[in-house]
C-alpha cells in the first residue's frame, strides 16, 4: 500500500478534480430535482400562549409584578406543557373538528414546548401537507388550551397571544439539501480516488519510481512502438509508405 501524506492526497484529488466536480454537480442536481418535483411539501403553523398563576399582576395602581407570583408561574409552565400533551385534549380536538381526524394522528402532528427555561410562553405548532389544514387545526387546539388547562389547574390563567395566520415550509429544505448532497457526493468520490490510488502498486513514471525507491535514475528507455516520430517508424517498418 502506498504511503499517504497530505500532499499526496491533495495531489491525487487535484489530478481528478474534474471528476469530483462532475459528481458533486450530479448529486446536487438529483437532490434539487427530488426536492422540487418529487418530495411532498410539509407546512408548519405556529401559535403561542402565556401561562400565569393568576396573581402575577397585582391589583395595585402600579400593576407591579410580584416575585413570588412570577416564580410560581415559571414553575407551572412545564406542568402545563405536560397537560397539553395528554391524550384527552386531542380527543376533544378530534370531536371539535368533526371527527375528520383521529386523535392519534392529531397528536403526532403537534409540537408543544416551552420557549426557554425562564419563559412563561408555550409555543404550539402543527405540521401538515396542507397549508390551510395546518392553520385550522393549530388554531382549534389553541382555542381549547385555556379551558382545558384551567379545568385541571384552576389557579392557572392561560392567555392566547398568537394565532396562526400563515405557514412556513419545513420540508423539503431545497437549498440546504442540494448543498449537502453535492458535498457528500464530492466527499465520496474523493475517498474513492484516494483508496484506488493507495491500493495501486504499479510504477507509472520516473517520479513514481523515485518516490518508492531511493535509487538514482540515470536514464529511461523510450517507448518506440508508440513513438509519434515518423522517421523512426519508417526505418523499422512500422508504417507503410506510398502504395506498399
Amino acid at each position: 500500500m502506498n504511503e499517504l501524506t497530505i500532499s499526496n492526497i491533495v495531489s491525487i484529488i487535484l489530478k481528478r478534480i474534474w471528476l469530483v466536480i462532475i459528481v458533486a454537480v450530479l448529486c446536487g442536481a438529483l437532490a434539487f430535482g427530488y426536492c422540487s418535483f418529487l418530495a411532498t411539501p410539509v407546512y408548519r403553523a405556529n401559535t403561542s400562549i402565556l401561562i400565569t398563576n393568576g396573581g402575577i399582576i397585582t391589583e395595585s395602581s402600579d400593576d407591579s409584578i410580584q416575585t413570588n407570583d412570577l416564580s410560581a408561574s415559571i414553575y407551572l409552565v412545564d406542568t402545563c406543557v405536560d397537560i397539553l400533551k395528554s391524550q384527552k385534549i386531542y380527543k376533544d380536538l378530534s370531536t371539535a373538528l368533526g371527527e375528520k381526524y383521529s386523535y392519534s394522528s392529531l397528536k403526532g402532528g403537534f409540537s408543544i414546548s416551552r420557549r426557554d427555561e425562564e419563559s412563561l410562553f408555550i409555543d404550539i405548532s402543527f405540521r401538515s401537507t396542507d397549508k390551510e389544514e395546518a392553520k385550522i387545526i393549530v388554531n382549534a387546539f389553541t382555542q381549547l388550551a385555556p379551558s382545558y388547562t384551567e379545568e385541571i389547574l384552576p389557579s392557572v390563567t392561560v392567555e392566547i397571544l398568537d394565532t396562526a395566520d400563515s405557514t412556513s415550509c419545513v420540508y423539503p429544505q431545497t437549498l440546504s439539501t442540494t448543498v449537502v448532497f453535492a458535498m457528500l457526493g464530492a466527499a465520496v468520490i474523493c475517498i474513492l480516488l484516494v483508496l484506488i490510488a493507495t491500493l495501486d502498486q504499479a510504477i507509472k513514471d520516473e517520479e513514481d519510481f523515485m518516490a518508492h525507491f531511493d535509487i538514482p535514475v540515470l536514464g529511461s528507455v523510450p517507448d518506440f512502438d508508440n513513438s509519434p516520430t515518423y522517421a523512426y517508424r519508417a526505418k523499422t517498418g512500422n508504417v507503410s509508405t506510398g502504395g506498399q
